[in-house]
């Protein structure tokens, strides 16, 4: 059987729980002058690649989340937000301190004295006027990553709306 058939099938979508700034990017009399602002739009590349590199640095600890903020969805923000929230209760319950200016933890080593992550690879694919898609490859001293990420107009700039960090 294809994945295909083995999805969920998911609910319909309640416009009165979506957010109005949300419902406005959707909305049908604003599709055309949203078309034209995905034009005019520049190569969404530099976004892509600095949410998805700054993405996995708040996972890590080693930037705060609020530094992405004006790049990314609230929803996306929100998930980072748990994720660090999580990492943090982790790394308590076993002594470890992610601070940039904490000395050495338990173990001798400094967790958050970690290589500079750094891009290896990224592909882009605009799939339409005002959406576009990637995969970063990314090195984060450790090991290598793969992100996903989809990136919409939205008040004539590109915002991630979707991000997936392997």
């Amino acid at each position: 059987m294809t994945a295909l058939h083995d999805a969920p099938l998911l609910p319909p979508v309640n416009n009165a729980l979506i957010p109005l700034e949300l419902q406005l990017a959707h909305d049908p009399e604003e599709e055309p002058q949203r078309i034209e602002r995905g034009k005019a739009l520049a190569d969404p590349t530099a976004v892509v690649c600095t949410v998805a590199h700054a993405a996995l640095e708040v996972v890590h600890g080693t930037r705060p989340v609020q530094q992405i903020a004006s790049l990314v969805s609230p929803a996306i923000l929100q998930l980072l937000m748990t994720k660090v929230r999580a990492q943090q209760k982790i790394d308590y319950a076993n002594g470890v301190s992610r601070h940039p200016h904490a000395s050495t933890n338990s173990t001798g080593k400094d967790p958050a004295r970690r290589p500079p992550a750094r891009i290896i690879k990224a592909r882009i694919a605009r799939i339409s006027a005002v959406a576009a898609e990637a995969s970063v490859l990314i090195h984060d001293g450790e090991k290598v990553r793969a992100t996903a990420l989809r990136a919409e107009e939205f008040r004539g700039r590109w915002r991630v709306n979707v991000l997936q960090i392997g």
